[in-house]
């Protein structure tokens, strides 16, 4: 759908979705297909039969959808059992990670595809709950390839001890800030070469993270544009360098600083306010090229 600011402009008509009775139905068997491609990582029947129980209730009735109104409104559910499979029950998530990859190449992969980094978390309903997520999107459409726990770095002391135990929080689950969170997931995508990524974009916090854009900097063949902050300095060429060696604590460094002589960097609302709203350029045609009597008419 289009953003509602592209609605007021009355310049792009609103996309219409039609739902039939046959699109339900076709959904139905598509979900269940879906389930099925996944049954080989759960080692019992019962939490398998329960994953395909909680994906069936997401998009069903359900206002809430937390384990206990999804068991009472799906038939065959049970409250204790369907919060077994979320928290206790055995199953290979790198082998699911995995097949979802290679679910969402099939359907809409493209060698132009975007990887998108964004943080998607949300005021919970208590203090209990804690939540960075990675988006994929081509031509075909969009996915979520991965995403991962944002743990408050308040909670993560010994005062929240009793809270972490409370919610069976995972022992190696420790604070980590959100743009190292995007770098790993990130990276991790792009390393397994699955899901085919040619550029990579992500808000300001990402962009103004040094963890974030080493990684991603990287990878040959993969451009990234990332959103910065109004008073991030920068500099519309690159400026004279040179080496600069010095001991600290009995140990011999070295520097690159920027030579002397060199412009102060400026910062990039200033330098963007000195760039032309409009361009104007001569377009000419082909044709007139060829049947042009002298390199002056060109």
């Amino acid at each position: 759908m289009l953003p509602q600011i592209r609605q007021e402009e009355g310049l792009y008509p609103v996309p219409q979705f039609p739902v039939e009775k046959t699109d339900i139905e076709e959904f139905t068997d598509e979900l269940k297909g879906f389930h099925g491609a996944f049954a080989d990582c759960f080692s019992r029947s019962g939490p398998r039969e329960n994953f395909g129980r909680y994906m069936t209730g997401q998009p069903g009735q359900p206002e809430r959808k937390s384990t206990e109104p999804i068991a009472f409104h799906t038939e065959g559910g049970d409250p204790g059992c369907m919060r077994y499979m979320i928290s206790d029950a055995l199953r290979n998530e790198e082998k699911m990670l995995r097949k979802y990859h290679e679910s969402v190449n099939e359907d809409m992969g493209e060698p132009d595809g975007m990887l998108i980094s964004d943080e998607s978390g949300f005021p919970g309903k208590g203090e209990d709950p804690a939540g960075v997520s990675a988006a994929y999107a081509s031509s075909k459409g969009y996915a979520f390839p991965d995403k991962r726990l944002s743990v408050p770095e308040v909670r993560s002391d010994d005062e929240h001890r009793k809270k972490r135990e409370k919610t069976e929080f995972p022992a190696d689950l420790t604070f980590m800030t959100e743009p190292r969170i995007a770098a790993e997931m990130s990276e991790g995508i792009m390393k397994e070469g699955i899901v085919p990524v040619r550029s990579v974009t992500a808000d300001s916090v990402c962009g103004g993270s040094g963890d974030f854009l080493s990684v991603v900097g990287t990878y040959v063949g993969i451009r990234y544009s990332v959103q910065i902050t109004p008073d991030t300095l920068c500099r519309l060429r690159q400026p004279g360098t040179g080496t600069e060696t010095y001991r600290y604590r009995k140990e011999n460094r070295s520097e690159i600083p920027v030579a002397r002589g060199e412009k102060s960097p400026v910062r990039v609302d200033l330098s963007a306010k000195g760039i032309h709203d409009v361009f104007r350029y001569r377009r000419t045609e082909a044709k007139d090229l060829l049947t042009a009597d002298s390199p002056k008419d060109r």
